[in-house]
């Protein structure tokens, strides 16, 4: 995420925390600290993102291509079964 999207986005919710890498993130919160993520990343790197939220039986809501490669779809759907 560049910088000035971020500041924007900061200004749009002031009170929320800002990550720019999602394993930091992961690391210093604890599950009752959020209920959802949003993915928004480029191709290749969305389930670095998404998988450890839906391990964590986190709402998700990706922004990016729904099965390519679809080694990736196929474990976007496997973890989204054991999830419900």
């Amino acid at each position: 995420m560049s910088q000035s999207s971020l500041r924007e986005a900061a200004a749009l919710s002031p009170r929320a925390k800002q990550f720019r890498d999602s394993r930091k993130m992961y690391d210093s919160l604890k599950d009752s600290d959020f209920d959802a993520v949003v993915v928004s990343t480029t191709e290749h790197t969305h389930a670095f993102a998404m998988l450890p939220a839906l391990k964590r039986k986190k709402h998700v809501y990706r922004e990016n291509l729904n099965s390519f490669p679809t080694y990736f779809a196929a474990i976007d759907s496997r973890y989204s079964v054991q999830m419900e």
